[in-house]
């Protein structure tokens, strides 16, 4: 999809360059953004439940891996549950970088095509298109910056790296509390 989402930037910063724009030309965008955002919007359906599943179970394996860390407990000082600990740990960190990368991808990509096209506005603008096309075009501008272009987890979170820095104020408070109640 990001990969999608940039030809199309790429496209509208082509057609800006040469002036390249009249009502088909801009209808023929209306079609391909909106095909473009519904496609993102299928996709964006059929993965975040599972997005919202696997980010459960980083989330998941985080709680253990703080609890067994900062846990008092000796049978949890042996070698195996040290591996076993560390590679959660690790896998999740993996799998949350992983999806946090794509997610911030596409919501930067969706970003640039904003860009693209408040720059092909000003020199639509100042071409002095006819009405017709300065309607289509309008029409346009506004599907373009209305549009949120994201992959979210099962609708209820944004899937990017900001979430990383949620997800990690919440282990550290729950790590601190896990501590000190573990000392009483």
């Amino acid at each position: 999809m990001v990969k999608l989402i940039r030809v199309y930037a790429q496209k509208l910063k082509e057609r800006s360059r040469y002036m390249a724009w009249n009502v088909e030309t801009i209808s023929e965008d209306i079609s391909i953004f909106k095909n473009l955002t519904f496609r993102l919007h299928e996709v964006d359906q059929a993965v975040n439940i599972y997005a919202l599943l696997i980010y459960g179970a980083v989330i998941s394996g985080f709680f253990n891996t703080v609890s067994v860390m900062v846990s008092g407990d000796e049978s949890f000082k042996v070698p195996v549950t040290t591996v076993y600990i560390v590679w959660v740990f690790v896998n999740s960190v993996g799998v949350l970088i992983i999806l946090s990368y794509y997610g911030t991808s596409i919501a930067d990509q969706g970003n640039e095509v904003k860009r693209k096209m408040i720059e092909y506005s000003d020199k639509f603008v100042r071409f002095s298109p006819p009405l017709s096309a300065m309607q289509m075009f309008q029409f346009l501008f506004e599907i373009v910056m209305k549009t949120n272009m994201m992959v979210t987890g099962g609708g209820i979170f944004a899937i990017n790296f900001g979430l990383i820095l949620s997800i990690a104020s919440v282990m550290v408070t729950y790590g601190v509390l896990i501590l000190q109640l573990d000392q009483k």
